[in-house]
């Protein structure tokens, strides 16, 4: 698709460019984590909510953003489902919960994708958290400040408790 291709050239420009001060602090000091990531299915997006929830008891504040493809899932009435029509074929957003996405002070921005799709890596590389944290995939360790590998599963509330242990870890 050629909007993916330029997004991914403008991916390119942004991963060259200078990035914000980036930092790992312990869980405990945590406050803020963002989780992004595409919508598969909605076993994965109830997954997700559990681990909201699970972040929330451990009192932190936790907001997550999905994106879709153009064939998927339209939208949620919630609003925190992106497609790629809300984005130009140079990588900006016309979507204003993106923005404000990417510029969010998060503690930790989670990558829950294994292979992050190019408009995944866009908010990636816009975003000014501290630290990005992904599944573990060589391909896109430039992505990330933090990668960790989480038991091999096909059961995604189990795999996303395992990110959640792995997070708690943190010192």
């Amino acid at each position: 698709m050629i909007s993916h291709s330029i997004t991914g050239l403008t991916n390119n420009w942004l991963s060259r460019k200078k990035q914000p001060k980036r930092e790992s602090i312990g869980y405990e000091q945590a406050n803020q984590i963002g989780i992004i990531y595409s919508y598969p299915s909605k076993a994965k997006s109830s997954a997700v909510n559990e681990l909201i929830a699970e972040f929330t008891r451990d009192n932190k504040k936790a907001v997550s953003i999905s994106i879709v493809d153009r064939s998927g899932f339209e939208t949620d009435k919630s609003g925190k489902v992106i497609g790629e029509h809300q984005i130009s074929p140079f990588g900006k957003w016309k979507n204003d919960k993106v923005t404000e996405f990417c510029q969010s002070k998060f503690d930790y921005l989670l990558c829950l994708d294994e292979e992050p799709g190019p408009l995944v890596q866009n908010i990636l590389l816009k975003s000014v958290a501290l630290c990005r944290i992904g599944i573990h995939n060589e391909r896109s360790s430039g992505l990330f400040e933090m990668m960790i590998k989480p038991a091999e599963t096909n059961d995604i509330s189990f795999k996303m408790m395992d990110i959640c242990k792995y997070l708690r870890q943190l010192r």
